[in-house]
């Protein structure tokens, strides 16, 4: 899943550096702190179901701390 989180993380910092939310280094950060985060979640063959479910938690994760 963690490849998953990563992508996602990586999606969700650039839209915001796009948007002019964040700066261009906090991509980095951004993506660091979350695959930190989710890190301990981490499975081998996730369903779709829990994988769209990462996705959400993902972006949440992230929006609710830096969206503006």
């Amino acid at each position: 899943i963690l490849p998953l989180v990563y992508n996602v993380a990586n999606e969700v910092a650039v839209k915001l550096f796009m948007e002019g939310k964040i700066k261009y280094l906090d991509i980095e950060k951004i993506i660091k702190e979350t695959v930190e985060y989710f890190k301990d979640k981490n499975m081998l063959n996730p369903s779709l179901e829990v994988i769209l479910l990462f996705k959400g938690l993902v972006k949440e994760k992230i929006l609710e701390n830096y969206e503006v």
